[in-house]
């Protein structure tokens, strides 16, 4: 997956994808400890979460970089989530995740459209209010 092991600046936005390992489609049926496992993660670590999106095997977010580096902060999220899965339901995640400065006003735009019609892309929706399981809801 991907390399991510680039720090950024604290306050820095950074658009991350994090995949389940094979693309197994079950972040929906984990999704309370998911949302649990992230309010743990930004809370411990003090990251802002911007904009994000939930789909069957994979997570797109926008984030703020604080002064903790990035590869910790999902290491903790996906730490935080997977040990409170049985045993048969790990691994959880692909190695790695993939990750993108947001440089500029079109970027970050251009990035929470992308988040936003996500769940239309993968015809999960037709209209990207009716996903239940992104910031917009």
């Amino acid at each position: 997956m991907g390399r991510s092991r680039i720090e950024y600046e604290i306050g820095q936005l950074v658009f991350v994808t994090i995949v389940t390992r094979d693309r197994r489609p079950c972040l929906i049926k984990y999704r309370r400890l998911l949302y649990s496992a992230a309010h743990r993660t930004i809370r411990r670590l003090g990251i802002e979460m911007i904009e994000w999106v939930v789909l069957p095997d994979h997570i797109h977010a926008i984030v703020r970089v604080s002064n903790v580096p990035l590869s910790d902060v999902v290491r903790a999220f996906k730490l935080s989530m997977t040990s409170r899965l049985s045993p048969e339901d790990r691994p959880l995640w692909q190695v790695g995740y993939w990750d993108k400065a947001i440089r500029t006003d079109s970027d970050l735009r251009n990035r929470i459209e992308y988040i936003r019609w996500n769940a239309v892309k993968h015809g999960y929706v037709s209209d990207p209010s009716n996903w239940l399981y992104s910031s917009l809801d």
